[in-house]
């Protein structure tokens, strides 16, 4: 099984890039999924009908969708084609099944999944993908009905959806397709089949259930009327607050749950029609069922996702990931939704964002809200490259518990409630009291969290804060091994409650290794709580195992409030840390910190971003000239990005940002590359030089791409790859493997700005280069330091001696004078604005 993932943005580059995978006469099962968010009903068939024509034993699912998943992100305004060629005798087996029947009624749940096992093999059948249109509103029940048809076949999908779907236009339907039509009325189907198929199906919700079981007596449809023989709302309303009444989006951070299966929320609203008043869900409820209350919060879905990550990590034939999350989680948790995809950015992870999702839990398929679902099929055994490295940074998640924290501090003076009542738990007291345990308190090491501070500073107070922050500690664990940090750990939160305790302050753990200490500023003066905390600072780091010593920052913040506490904190960190400064008082009427530098920073992420979704990264082109031939060569492609003014910008002036925020790096990256190979793809004799980093190249999405092109490029010795010198290489075996697989595809490969700070001719040596490029310090100085000539000198001696046929290169060669000093010394190449400025054109 291969899987291939693209994103739609022509058909003319659409048929290029299938031509590549030369599938045209393929005789084995291709399943091609379309999940697409900028497509009309029309539109998308016509899509299908292309891809058909050029993969013609192609398996179409298309659906439309609010938005993509694609390589461990969201993306909204796109589409992806996501094809997957089977192997081993695998097959697949796709269809579209009415849900309405002749006279538009809805077709019962019962009969519909019988019609789809008449349909599908379901005895062969692995994974059965199943879309439904939001126009069918007996999904829950469907599922269940093919439950007890074809209970061996994992069922994975959810609702189609539009771009414009959210929470507000609730009744807003999506629509299915394929190569031949598209319908709003209908499911569409794809059997995966194979006796050597293996997979795997698992989720996330972050639901909890809570209180005592609640029966569901009256139903209409999707409407409950009454629970409990109440009537529906005001038994709802009377448990969580009348406040909500008119907030569809802070209803749904009250969800129920079925009681036969508690971690799937189901999401209710309210509605009055003709004086009736309802809770309505988005699938027809059973009456008779019953239903506990729940809630989603930050440590449950990680606790939840830790679970879904080793599932994922433990399939052994983890070939093809297929991903679904409901819309709903996009809204509520956006924070979320990013957290928990990005450990699978490096995978072929693909997939949509839905309604409601079909999922696959404990050998039974469900029909779910508001969930994270994740299956991995594989005919072979293969594991992905997931990336554990988000579950160590979690602070991202308690974003998302900001609306339902800002409604128990309201709730908590609407209703009066005070420290020492203990209320009836299924009373609003009750569940405001049990949402604030869970929500403010680390399990752990029983402290309040980021979320008990934000209630204080709101509530009581707490206006002045000491942030003590651990750094280093990767280092740490390195020197001292885990069990030594673990203890060590210990030791600091116990000095810390010590502390607090001692002094009668309120105690926060912010993240692993750091603690806020905080108290009212009218409690005592500025000056007693600075001294109070600078002895904390005198006994954290005393050593008492193994040299073992943690040197903490203090950051004091007073005047601090909910809006402006952790932007203070994460710039005054920052600040500490670049200029080694340990304690540091920040008093928000103060103007601690270069603001202007960080205003300017944050001013070039966002212009980044819209670089990226515009399109605007510019590859500029600089002539290298042959000083044999006495002609331009060939060029360097040097990247520039270019403002909504047209203002072009030089690499000095974001480069080192966009690497402080890596997905920036790539995004930027992989667009510059993409343009450069577009450029030069079809052109013959004309060579082109492009710089990769370290970064790059242990990057294996990115080098990957590179693979790729050099594999179909007419002329892959055209294309030359310059690595750079200037950044610290310790991999030597990333770097053998990627400059013996370039060699093997055709290309070639320079070593960058040699003769830099880290130079070291073991790179020579061992690497195998085609091209050394002299680093433009020392060029520059050559006729005027003669240290830089005699650099010069040695380095082409060095290839004269030896034989060696690598071809050398000198940047920065601005005037005659050195000009005629690189050609008495042999050098091959010169390259700088004697000859060539960077342009965004090639010389004619």
């Amino acid at each position: 099984m291969i899987t291939w993932n693209m994103l739609y943005l022509s058909n003319g580059n659409l048929k290029e890039s299938i031509h590549r995978l030369q599938l045209e006469d393929c005789t084995s099962d291709i399943l091609v999924r379309i999940h697409t968010s900028i497509h009309k009903k029309e539109e998308a068939v016509e899509l299908a009908k292309f891809v058909k024509s050029l993969i013609p034993n192609a398996k179409i699912f298309g659906t439309s969708t609010s938005a993509v998943i694609y390589r461990g992100r969201t993306l909204y305004d796109h589409c992806v084609i996501s094809i997957t060629k089977m192997e081993r005798g695998s097959q697949i087996q796709t269809a579209i099944l009415e849900t309405y029947d002749e006279n538009d009624f809805p077709i019962a749940p019962a009969l519909l999944a019988q019609r789809v096992s008449h349909t599908i093999p379901t005895d062969r059948t692995s994974i059965l993908l199943t879309f439904v249109t939001r126009m069918y509103r007996d999904v829950y029940f469907f599922i269940n009905e093919c439950n007890e048809i074809f209970p061996q076949v994992k069922m994975i999908g959810g609702l189609a959806n539009m771009p414009e779907s959210s929470l507000e236009v609730f009744e807003q339907s999506g629509f299915i397709f394929n190569e031949e039509q598209y319908s709003e009325k209908a499911m569409i189907l794809a059997s995966i089949q194979g006796k050597r198929l293996h997979s795997i199906a698992s989720y996330a919700t972050g639901v909890e259930s809570f209180g005592s079981d609640i029966s569901i007596n009256k139903t209409d449809g999707d409407c409950i009327i009454e629970l409990n023989h109440h009537p529906a709302p005001q038994y709802f309303y009377e448990s969580v607050g009348s406040m909500l009444k008119d907030d569809l989006e802070l209803s749904n951070l009250f969800p129920y749950v079925y009681t036969h299966a508690e971690g799937i929320p189901i999401f209710v609203r309210y509605s009055c029609n003709n004086g009736i008043e309802r809770l309505c869900a988005n699938h027809n409820v059973l009456e008779g069922s019953s239903v506990r209350r729940a809630f989603i919060y930050d440590k449950k879905i990680e606790i939840d996702n830790r679970k879904l990550f080793r599932d994922i990590e433990n399939f052994e034939y983890c070939e093809t990931i297929f991903s679904y999350s409901c819309s709903a989680r996009a809204s509520l948790y956006p924070n979320t939704i990013k957290w928990e995809l990005s450990p699978y950015e490096d995978t072929n992870i693909c997939g949509c964002i839905t309604e409601g999702e079909i999922l696959h839990s404990d050998g039974k398929n469900i029909f779910a809200n508001c969930a994270f679902v994740l299956c991995a099929v594989g005919e072979r055994p293969k594991r992905q490259s997931l990336n554990s490295y988000p579950f160590r940074y979690t602070d991202t998640l308690f974003k998302d518990n900001e609306r339902l924290l800002k409604y128990l501090m309201t709730a908590e003076i609407e209703y009066h409630l005070h420290d020492n009542i203990i209320p009836h738990s299924d009373s609003i007291e009750g569940i405001v009291r049990l949402y604030e345990s869970k929500l403010m308190y680390e399990e752990l090491d029983q402290i309040s969290n980021m979320s008990s501070l934000m209630r204080d500073i709101q509530l009581r107070g707490c206006d002045r804060i000491c942030m003590i922050h651990i750094a280093e500690i990767s280092l740490i664990k390195t020197v001292f091994g885990e069990e030594a940090v673990f203890l060590a750990r210990q030791r600091f939160i116990r000095d810390c409650l010590d502390s607090a305790k001692a002094h009668n302050y309120f105690i926060y753990e912010i993240n692993t290794w750091t603690i806020g200490i905080g108290a009212p500023s009218y409690m005592e003066t500025l000056q007693d709580f600075e001294c109070n905390m600078k002895k904390l600072q005198n006994i954290i780091p005393r050593t008492e195992m193994d040299n073992l010593t943690l040197i903490p920052y203090l950051c004091l913040i007073d005047g601090c409030t909910i809006e402006n506490i952790m932007d203070i904190y994460n710039v005054a960190i920052s600040e500490m840390q670049v200029q080694k400064i340990h304690f540091a008082i920040y008093k928000t009427n103060m103007k601690m910190l270069d603001e202007n530098a960080y205003r300017e920073k944050y001013k070039m992420i966002k212009l980044l971003n819209s670089v990226i979704q515009n399109d605007d990264v510019i590859p500029f082109y600089q002539g290298i000239h042959d000083n044999k031939k006495g002609i331009i060569s060939h060029y360097e492609a040097l990247m520039r990005i270019r403002d909504k003014d047209g203002k072009i910008y030089l690499p000095y002036q974001f480069l080192d940002i966009a690497r402080e925020f890596g997905d920036l790096y790539e995004k930027i990256s992989g667009i510059m590359i993409c343009k450069v190979f577009e450029r030069f793809k079809d052109l013959d004799g004309i060579r082109v030089s492009m710089n990769l980093g370290i970064r790059d190249i242990k990057n294996e999405t990115f080098i990957q791409v590179i693979y790729d092109f050099l594999s179909f490029a007419k002329h892959p010795e055209n294309f030359i790859f310059e690595i750079l010198e200037d950044e610290d290489i310790h991999d030597y075996d990333s770097m053998y493997d990627f400059v013996s697989r370039i060699h093997e595809l055709g290309g070639k490969v320079s070593l960058d700005d040699f003769g830099s700070g880290y130079s070291n001719l073991l790179h020579i040596i061992n690497l195998n280069l085609d091209y050394i490029k002299i680093d433009g310090s020392i060029v520059r100085r050559c006729v005027t330091d003669k240290k830089c000539e005699h650099l010069i000198s040695i380095i082409s001696n060095w290839k004269q001696e030896t034989g060696n046929a690598v071809c050398i290169v000198a940047e920065f060669v601005e005037n005659m004078e050195i000009q005629e000093l690189l050609m008495k010394y042999g050098i091959d190449y010169s390259q700088g604005y004697l000859f060539s400025k960077p342009a965004p054109e090639l010389m004619s």
